[in-house]
């Protein structure tokens, strides 16, 4: 499957730059989407990238952009919203493609898609009495709850090329700012697609990932969390006749990715020496005053609020589609 290029390609956005790592914290968000149908109508949404230093444990950033193609509306369109606060991180992104009007040549390809990605970063020192610049090893957990899913309400008919998809990107980095080096790189992927008609497919995604960092007692250490999650919808059925078994029927699909203040800093759940013994009593500070021992707050009701206003849009679009 050769995935459609629009004017502004999501995948593009899903890349956008981490913040850089000598910063002592930060947090920042980005969302894009592009929709279009033929070779002749298209329409984006460009939310400028936003980014803040701000090191207050209360200091937040919302993105939140979306679009329909002028010739379909809401048959061919895309959404993405993007949360970031110290600790959690939710993200949104929706597309849907169909040919509107398969009587009409100029309808027969159509797509949209949609980006959208969060970061937080901070820094933190990690002591122990007695194990200043000895080697340990920190294990920290992260929460992550949310669904990806694809569908394709085509007609087995005919031989159109289609193709519907959300990606899922968990990338976390720990870096010791005090004498410079990578500590650890953690990934994780998921993804669900399909690429003929009648199909619907979801991703699995693990409700805890557990990173075993290695560390230096008494290190600053520099620590980054991006969450990021891409859809795409293409459609491309072939010129028909009216002889064509598929005349007269529209091909029709979509894509969500739901992440939803979802990925969340679930606390140190234990420390180690050198010799892999448990270090009790250790003590942690950081540049934005959190005590990254702990689990971070889930969302307060106004955010919940306010990030469920996308979904309510969304699922407005595909009501009226």
């Amino acid at each position: 499957m050769k995935w459609m290029t629009c004017a502004l390609m999501a995948a593009a956005l899903a890349a956008t730059a981490p913040l850089a790592h000598g910063a002592a914290s930060g947090l920042s968000v980005l969302v894009g989407c592009a929709a279009s149908s033929g070779n002749s109508s298209s329409a984006g949404c460009a939310y400028a990238p936003q980014q803040t230093t701000d090191s207050s444990p209360n200091a937040r950033l919302f993105a939140q952009d979306e679009v329909l193609d002028p010739a379909t509306g809401a048959l061919n369109s895309a959404g993405a919203t993007a949360y970031a606060r110290y600790g959690a991180l939710g993200v949104l992104a929706q597309a849907s493609a169909s040919t509107a009007n398969p009587l009409s040549p100029g309808y027969t390809t159509a797509g949209s898609n949609a980006a959208a990605t969060a970061v937080f970063g901070d820094t933190m020192l990690l002591t122990a009495p007695g194990l200043a610049n000895t080697a340990g090893v920190m294990t920290v957990r992260l929460k992550l709850d949310g669904d990806l899913h694809a569908w394709d309400y085509s007609p087995a008919t005919g031989a159109p090329r289609e193709g519907f998809q959300a990606i899922l990107t968990s990338q976390t980095y720990f870096f010791d700012a005090t004498v410079g080096g990578q500590l650890l790189s953690h990934r994780f992927t998921a993804q669900a697609m399909v690429t003929a008609p009648g199909e619907q497919r979801s991703a699995d995604v693990p409700t805890t990932l557990t990173l075993e960092v290695p560390i230096v007692f008494g290190h600053s250490v520099y620590f980054q969390t991006e969450l990021s999650v891409r859809t795409e919808a293409n459609v491309d059925a072939p010129g028909l006749s009216p002889d064509d078994p598929s005349y007269g029927f529209p091909r029709v699909g979509g894509a969500t990715a739901s992440f939803l203040h979802t990925l969340r800093w679930d606390g140190i759940s234990r420390v180690t020496n050198a010799q892999g013994q448990a270090v009790d009593g250790f003590g942690v500070a950081s540049a934005t005053g959190i005590d990254w021992r702990v689990a971070a707050p889930v969302p307060e009701p106004s955010t919940a609020a306010l990030l469920g206003l996308g979904v309510a849009l969304l699922a407005w679009r595909q009501r009226r589609a």
